[in-house]
């Protein structure tokens, strides 16, 4: 069992199965090559997947050692990483904005860090960090802790939180962005009852088809009226399901994603519902 995040309601219990512990941390770790030479260092609760999952994931997968604080320090966060020598540090996104609000120390440079590993980091946020603190590579994915559709953006295209390609391979891939009601989430349907995919430069919700195989389950919450909530029918053909995230990102010309809001995450205003994450951005840019 690990529990939500709690953005977008109160913390839920989530059925985890073997197969998906592993997968958490197998599949950064194939991609990225991480080996048992590396040191990760979480200051985040291991009840939730990013900490709990992914980076003690790499102990199960490399052997790799895995240096855990009980409670995030931005004052202490580069002493420590430089102290256990880590090479992969592991964020979520407030935590890259705490350590640029610090004072300049030389920690933050003297380090051998090469990867940054997590989720939720502006593009601004993502820029700064690079240039400040000299680190090489920022793996950015997205993911929830009960949800069958996760994306992942190793190669370092800034501001992206993973990839859906295009074309005949988009109808077979588990994960895709479907239009949505932005107020409500419900699917914009056609005239079959069927959903619609985005096109490139819209904004989508985040679906995962949801199948017999392990990667694509949908294994749900303890409450089961919880699990019936987040399961919606006839998806793209009559007869099929898909988790609904409640996420919305949007997708560019290349197949790039990059994530805008959850749901609960946003302000309306006069009318319109304005994203935190495009406030917070902008006003790091005035």
């Amino acid at each position: 069992m690990l529990f939500t995040s709690g953005t977008s309601g109160n913390n839920k219990v989530v059925k985890i199965s073997g197969f998906k512990t592993h997968f958490m941390g197998w599949s950064i770790a194939n991609l990225c090559g991480f080996s048992s030479e590396d040191v990760f260092y979480t200051p985040l609760p291991l009840f939730h997947g990013n900490g709990g999952g992914m980076c003690l994931g790499q102990m199960l997968w490399n052997g790799s050692t895995v240096v855990i604080r009980d409670k995030f320090s931005a004052s202490k966060f580069w002493l420590d990483v430089s102290t256990h020598k880590a090479s992969v540090i592991n964020y979520i996104g407030e935590i890259g904005s705490y350590l640029l609000a610090q004072p300049e120390r030389a920690e933050e440079r003297e380090h051998n860090v090469n990867f940054a590993v997590g989720n939720g980091l502006s593009q601004s946020v993502w820029s700064e960090m690079k240039s400040r603190f000299g680190i090489s590579r920022i793996v950015e994915f997205y993911a929830s802790t009960e949800g069958n559709c996760n994306l992942v953006n190793s190669e370092g295209q800034l501001g992206a939180c993973g990839f859906i390609p295009g074309g005949l391979a988009k109808k077979f891939f588990p994960v895709n962005l479907i239009k949505c009601n932005p107020m409500t989430m419900e699917p914009d349907r056609d005239e079959n009852g069927l959903c619609q995919l985005v096109k490139p430069g819209e904004i989508g919700q985040i679906v995962g088809k949801i199948r017999s195989d392990y990667l694509s389950r949908f294994e749900g919450y303890s409450d089961g009226d919880a699990s019936r909530r987040k399961i919606i029918k006839n998806v793209f053909k009559t007869g099929d399901a898909a988790f609904i995230s409640g996420d919305l990102l949007r997708l560019d010309e290349n197949g790039w994603c990059y994530f805008v809001q959850r749901v609960a995450d946003c302000y309306r205003i006069n009318g319109e519902n304005i994203s935190s994450t495009m406030i917070e951005d902008q006003s790091k840019q005035s």
